[in-house]
Order: structure tokens, then C-alpha cells, then sequence
């Protein structure tokens, strides 16, 4: 488990390509495909935010949480709660809409998530940091998000109506709040033995050189 505390980001781009291989070979309608494409690049999104470019944590934590020490030790993200509330959520709303096809809603959330995606790594951080890139904006940008329109597009198997879109809506809240919320990231955010390195501060503040202030 310490192993893969500190090498879960690492690992993610292997579970991308296990996604990815079955996907291809496997014999899985237009919904399904999507999903599980949705997955891997979701893992790909881990990496481009923790990895490299990497340099998320502190970005999050300075942009949401008002945070402004780049000590990684004073950080709640730090390597369990990112593995926790990464994971938890790809289970939660990815893995599950592809085993659950009879809830429509739930593969709904999925696409409207990486809608979620683009609009804050394409337009809120940007806007906000001044600076046109941020750690998991490519994989939001051309993966997640093209996604997501291609099944709106080619999408003939559900027709959703407005409960949908709540119940879709509201499932992405929850499990948000599971991933990064609740009483199990806070006891998770106290373990400073998994705390990010120094050099994940260092990444963190070329994405915020225009707006840093300690």
C-alpha cells in the first residue's frame, strides 16, 4: 500500500493502457466504448496533473483553498487523498456506469463531467492564473471533452429527460464530495508521511508566476 501511495499517478498510465487495449479488442457497443475510453483518458488526466507536467496540487490548493505556503507538507492534497479521491471517483462514476447500463443518468454523469473538466481547466483557471496553460488541460481538452460530444452526437440508445440531468448532476456532487470532502480525505489529509515533494511545489508555481503571492 506505501508503494502505491507514492506511485499511484505513476500507475495510472499503466491502468490508461490496460483500458485502452481492452477496449479495443473487446466487443463492447457505442456507450460502453465511450465509457471506457473516458476512463483511460481520465487516468491520463491524474498523470498530466500530478506527473508531468504535473505541478496541480499546489495549484488547486493556492486557487481553491486559498492556500499560499508551497510547503507540501501543508497541503490537504498530498499523495493519499489524490490517490483516494482520484480513484474513488473513477470507480464511483466511471466504473459503475459502465457495469450499470440500466441507469442512464449514471453514464450521463460521465459525459457531463468532462464537460466539468474542460470549462475549469479551459476557462476558470486560465482566467483566473493568467496564464494560458494549467496541469490537466490537454487531456480535458482533447480527450475528456471530445469524447463526451462524439457520444452526444452518435448517441441512440438513451434519450434523457430533465430527471436525468439532476440525478446525473447530483451524482457527480456527491461522489465529488466523497472524493475530496468528506471525513475520509480530511483523515487522510493528516498523514504528512505522504506528502508531496518539494519539487511538485516547484512545478506548481510556473503555472502561478503571474498571479503568486505568499
Amino acid at each position: 500500500m506505501n508503494y502505491y501511495l507514492k506511485n499511484w499517478y505513476k500507475i495510472s498510465i499503466f491502468i490508461a493502457a490496460l483500458v485502452f487495449v481492452i477496449t479495443l479488442l473487446g466487443d463492447f457497443d457505442f456507450r460502453a466504448k465511450l465509457v471506457l475510453g473516458s476512463l483511460a483518458i481520465i487516468h491520463l488526466h491524474f498523470y498530466e496533473e500530478m506527473g508531468y507536467p504535473g505541478g496541480f496540487p499546489f495549484v488547486g490548493e493556492y486557487m481553491e483553498l486559498h492556500v499560499s505556503d508551497p510547503d507540501p507538507r501543508s497541503w490537504d492534497l498530498n499523495l493519499a487523498t489524490t490517490a483516494w479521491g482520484n480513484e474513488y471517483f473513477a470507480v464511483a462514476v466511471y466504473l459503475l456506469a459502465l457495469l450499470l447500463p440500466q441507469y442512464r443518468w449514471m453514464t450521463l454523469a460521465v459525459m457531463l463531467f468532462a464537460f466539468l473538466e474542460l470549462v475549469m481547466h479551459a476557462v476558470v483557471f486560465p482566467i483566473r492564473m493568467k496564464f494560458w496553460y494549467n496541469p490537466g488541460l490537454l487531456t480535458a481538452l482533447f480527450g475528456l471533452a471530445p469524447l463526451a460530444i462524439y457520444y452526444f452526437i452518435g448517441n441512440t440508445q438513451y434519450h434523457f429527460n430533465w430527471l436525468d440531468y439532476v440525478l446525473a448532476i447530483a451524482w457527480d456532487i456527491f461522489n465529488y464530495w466523497m472524493a475530496f470532502k468528506s471525513p475520509i480525505y480530511k483523515r487522510l489529509a493528516r498523514l504528512k508521511q505522504y506528502s508531496f515533494g518539494p519539487e511538485s511545489a516547484e512545478q506548481s508555481l510556473k503555472w502561478l508566476k503571474n498571479i503568486y503571492k505568499k
